[in-house]
């Protein structure tokens, strides 16, 4: 992706009169500042690589981005070099952007071109607007049977899009940056199951804690894991990734970890959104919590 910059008239025509010697560069940095990391606002496409269980793929990424809300796909197919035999596919996504740290959080969607071999994957990482590229992991999920991660680094370049890049906002829909305990519930096809956790906002785009969830009665519950992701505090935003189970209690079962794509709204202090499973086809909208 070549990098255009502007020369001066000056300097092309190599004759403009009286120099100007005045010393712009504090000017140029504090415009950098002001723009922060913002991805373009608008429609972009990307190129590049992700890795997974030690293979490489090329995708081709499409990003609409509105004040750091996302929405897109990602096209996948395998490297002829070292082929999985996972072959090609496409699935949509949603995710957040923070544009002062640059965050990046993909939650899959569902698959808009199948494959049945594969599942559908997450993306955390950052963009660097000096290099035009977004960098970070693919993350997977993990189960019972298999607690562990096999997602690798993943790199998009941008192609096309010249949308002015996002800044921040007003950070009227910001989280509380201290420790906070919510509860509620959340459905994706089946039953409704009850659901609780914590989580700290760190002032810049990111966001830990925990959460665990029941069958029926959280007195009773099945599963814990830790939880980290990506918070924009302007649109509310929050895209929240799974780690490895911390504890499995329901050892008669085999769910697999979850990835969240959820809107904080602080009029009532709720996050309502979306959970987002391995195989796609959640219903839409079917999480519902509130912090205490």
């Amino acid at each position: 992706m070549k990098t255009l910059s502007l020369l001066s008239l000056c300097l092309v025509l190599g004759a403009c009169g009286d120099k100007d010697t005045t010393d712009d560069s504090s000017a140029t940095d504090d415009t950098a500042a002001a723009e922060g990391n913002g991805l373009p606002e608008g429609s972009s496409t990307w190129e590049g690589n992700i890795e997974l269980a030690g293979f490489n793929f090329f995708v081709d990424v499409t990003i609409a981005n509105s004040g750091g809300d996302l929405t897109g796909s990602i096209a996948f197919e395998d490297d002829p070099s070292n082929p999985s035999g996972l072959g090609t596919g496409t699935f949509g996504f949603t995710g957040t952007h923070d544009p002062v740290s640059g965050l990046v959080g993909i939650a899959p969607d569902d698959w808009i071109v199948p494959n049945n071999n594969s599942e559908l994957l997450g993306f955390y990482g950052s963009y660097d607007p000096s290099t035009d590229t977004i960098s970070g992991t693919m993350v997977d999920a993990a189960s019972r049977t298999d607690n562990t991660f096999r997602g690798g680094p993943g790199s998009f370049t941008r192609v096309s899009g010249d949308g002015a890049r996002t800044t921040a906002g007003d950070g009227a829909k910001a989280l509380s940056t201290d420790l906070r305990h919510w509860s509620g519930t959340f459905q994706c096809a089946s039953a409704v199951r009850p659901i609780e956790g914590e989580l700290q906002y760190d002032g810049n785009g990111g966001v830990t804690g925990w959460l665990t969830f029941a069958e029926e009665d959280l007195a009773d519950p099945c599963c814990t894991h830790d939880i980290y992701g990506v918070h924009n505090p302007t649109t509310g935003g929050v895209t929240l990734f799974p780690t490895t189970y911390t504890d499995y209690f329901a050892t008669d079962t085999n769910y697999s970890t979850n990835w969240y794509d959820l809107t904080y709204d602080p009029s009532d202090e709720s996050m309502v959104g979306d959970v987002r499973v391995t195989r796609g086809g959640c219903r839409a909208d079917q999480v519902m919590v509130s912090f205490d």
